[in-house]
This record gives C-alpha cells, structure tokens and sequence, in this order.
C-alpha cells in the first residue's frame, strides 16, 4: 500500500481501491471506513466510493459517515447475469487539518 502524502506536500489526484465484504452488522465495515477516513484526514481533499444500490445497509453506513451520493452509474457490475446499479459517493476532507477520528492498532 503507498503511503498517503504528508500535508506539506501538494495534494494530487491518486486512487487507492478498497474492496471489503462482510457479513453484516458486527461493525467491522464501520471500523474500516473509520480507519479510512483517520488516515486519509488532513492528507487528502476528499475521498470517494461507489457502492452497489441494493446494498442498503452499506449505502446506510457511509451516510452516517458523512459520504454524499453524487451519482449514479447504471449497470456498473453484472454479477449472476444480472446488472447492478452502483451509487457513487464522495467525503470532501480538509488538507492540513488533523483527522476526527482516531485509530487503533
């Protein structure tokens, strides 16, 4: 995994790509968006994802984390010869400002 920049540096545009699944209410995705979230704080101006549109529970937990719906891409995934709508959502961070959120490890 690449090192986020410090904020001192000039912010770019990069991608790191997240892919998680679990199986459901033990809070283990909260506690990785939090972590996410902590790291990226005060390195990145915002952060983005998309998630499949069935997914309540997920769409759910990003809101509650702050996460905007600034789209939606149709058809993003076929999966069992079905299409799946994924709706994209984006968290606008501070640059230089020290994270919310704390993490342990």
């Amino acid at each position: 995994m690449t090192a986020l920049p410090s904020a001192a540096e000039p912010v770019i545009r990069d991608r790191f790509h997240f892919a998680f699944s679990t199986d459901g209410r033990h809070g283990v995705g909260l506690e990785l968006v939090r972590a996410i979230i902590a790291l990226a704080e005060g390195k990145v101006e915002e952060l983005t994802l998309s998630v499949a549109a069935h997914n309540q529970p997920a769409v759910s937990l990003y809101r509650r984390m702050g996460f905007a719906d600034y789209g939606l891409d149709r058809h993003a995934l076929r999966v069992n010869n079905k299409y799946v709508d994924e709706i994209l959502m984006k968290l606008p961070l501070k640059v230089g400002v020290p994270s919310r959120l704390s993490v342990t490890v």
